[in-house]
C-alpha cells in the first residue's frame, strides 16, 4: 500500500513538472531593440484617431497595432507619419532596417503625463503559431503633482524583432479598445450643431460617458455655420 502511495506521488510530481515545462517552452521570450523614430516630432494620435468616414474619404491614418514587414510597407509608414509632424522638427532620419531579418512591431499605448515609461514585452508561442506584443504603461504617482493639468503621454512603441515567420500571426496585449463606440465629432451644418459617429452617421450627442470612455454633454454656438471638427481620446480628452 506505501509503494502504492509513494509511486502515484511520484508521478504526480512527474506530470506537473512535465507540465509545467511544457508550458514555459511554449512561452518562448524574443529580443527585440527599440526602433527610434524621433516620436516627439510626431502627433500620432491624431492620425489614430482618424474616423473611419474620413478614411474612406483618403485622409492619412495610422493603425493602433503595426506589422511592418517589407521595404514598401516601412516607406508607406513613413509617408504617413510625416502627415503628423511636428513643424518645430526639420528633419527627421528614420532608422535603416533590414527586412530580410527582421519585423517591426509598433503597440499605441498612452496615459497621463503620470505615465513615465512603458514595459515592453514579447514571446512565441509555436504550439499556437502565434507573436504575442505585450506593452504596459508604467507611471509614477507624486502627490505633489497634479496630473490632471498636463498632457497625455502616448508612444506607438516601435520595435524590430526577428523576422517572423509567414504563417505566423501577431497577437497584441492588451487589444485596442473599439472606437466605433465611443468616437464623436461635433460639428456646425447649416447652422445646426451635428453630432457624428466614427462611421460618420448623425447621431444623438452623448449626455453620459459612452462605453469605453469619451466626451458627452457638448454644445455648440453654431450661429455662423462654420463647420469645426474636434477629436478626443478614450478618456474624453481634446487631442487636436
Amino acid at each position: 500500500m506505501k509503494r502504492r502511495v509513494w509511486f502515484l506521488l511520484v508521478l504526480f510530481l512527474v506530470l506537473e513538472c512535465d507540465s509545467r515545462l511544457s508550458f514555459a517552452q511554449e512561452k518562448i521570450p524574443v529580443k527585440f531593440e527599440e526602433v527610434d523614430i524621433q516620436e516627439s516630432c510626431f502627433v500620432l494620435e491624431i492620425l489614430v484617431n482618424t474616423p473611419q468616414f474620413e478614411r474612406n474619404k483618403g485622409k492619412p491614418y495610422l493603425e493602433e497595432e503595426l506589422v511592418i514587414d517589407t521595404d514598401g510597407a516601412y516607406d508607406e509608414f513613413q509617408k504617413t507619419i510625416s502627415n503628423a509632424r511636428n513643424m518645430a522638427c526639420k528633419n527627421v532620419n528614420f532608422p535603416a532596417v533590414d527586412f530580410s531579418s527582421k519585423t517591426l512591431l509598433g503597440k499605441l499605448a498612452g496615459g497621463s503625463c503620470a505615465a513615465r515609461d512603458f514595459k515592453k514585452e514579447v514571446y512565441r508561442d509555436d504550439a499556437k503559431k502565434e507573436i504575442v506584443y505585450s506593452v504596459q504603461v508604467i507611471e509614477r504617482h507624486d502627490p505633489n503633482v497634479a496630473y490632471f493639468k498636463c498632457a497625455p503621454v502616448d508612444s506607438i512603441n516601435l520595435i524590430a524583432i526577428p523576422k517572423i515567420p509567414k504563417d505566423y500571426k501577431v497577437v497584441f496585449i492588451p487589444p485596442s479598445p473599439d472606437k466605433s463606440k465611443s468616437y464623436r465629432s461635433f460639428g456646425c451644418e447649416d447652422g445646426k450643431m451635428v453630432t457624428r459617429d466614427w462611421n460618420g452617421n448623425i447621431v444623438e450627442p452623448s449626455q453620459a460617458p459612452p462605453p469605453g470612455g469619451g466626451v458627452f454633454g457638448v454644445q455648440m454656438d453654431c450661429g455662423g455655420g462654420k463647420w469645426e471638427e474636434h477629436r478626443y481620446n478614450k478618456d474624453g480628452k481634446r487631442i487636436d
